[in-house]
């Protein structure tokens, strides 16, 4: 039986844009995560959002796990934050 919490973290960091390569492979040895996603801007660019992929090594190009994560933080806060600001204006 799988433990509830016991899953592989993630961390997501949006707003990223202004970090360097070192800044951001620092945030990602710092949080010693198996991965840590940068989320580059928070508006669209051809249909998707810019993300890097660090581990606490190196960036690589993608994986599964933090692809899903950082998606899934995409869509709840993300998304529903600019759903609320466009009915809201």
């Amino acid at each position: 039986m799988l433990k509830k919490y016991a899953a592989n973290q993630l961390a997501v960091v949006r707003g990223a844009e202004d970090l360097s390569n070192t800044e951001m492979q620092s945030i990602a040895s710092e949080m010693n995560y198996p991965e840590t996603t940068f989320v580059l801007s928070e508006e669209k660019r051809n249909g998707g959002y810019d993300v890097r992929i660090f581990t606490p090594r190196e960036e690589v190009p993608f994986a599964g796990h933090p692809t899903l994560g950082t998606a899934r933080v995409i869509a709840r806060e993300i998304e529903t934050e600019l759903s609320s600001a466009s009915r809201s204006t």
